[in-house]
């Protein structure tokens, strides 16, 4: 005669078989998108065609945007004396510098002002 399972080994087990299913495939890969960048490190996104060495020149557009300072954010050419007028600033020399350089400069100066500004500088159009 055959004794019956007790329920609660059963349950058990069924539960261990769950797990074990949920956790059994490792080929799955549900991170397949790379990882954003970090935002503390306030990185510069090139335009598409240029690199982060790219060199700006008059006639270029640089979007500056101060994160909870929109009255310091916006676009802005670069003229023709190679300088680009910026809110609270006034001209600044730009060409022949690239991006990071500006942002670099641009966090330096509005920290005398702005405590621990973020700010993303990148080319909008280049030489249009």
């Amino acid at each position: 005669m055959r004794r019956a399972a007790d329920p609660r080994l059963m349950t058990m087990v069924a539960m261990l078989l769950v797990l074990a299913a949920c956790s059994g495939n490792k080929s799955a890969d549900f991170n397949s998108q790379p990882p954003m960048p970090d935002p503390g490190n306030a990185a510069v996104a090139p335009m598409p065609g240029t690199s982060a060495d790219y060199m700006l020149q008059p006639g270029d557009k640089l979007s500056v945007n101060v994160l909870g300072a929109d009255h310091l954010s916006g676009e802005f050419p670069v003229g023709g004396d190679g300088t680009v007028e910026l809110p609270m600033i006034g001209q600044m020399p730009a060409a022949g510098r690239n991006v990071t350089d500006i942002q670099n400069e641009l966090v330096a100066r509005y920290s005398n002002t702005i405590n621990d500004p973020q700010v993303l500088v990148s080319v909008l159009n280049a030489g249009q």
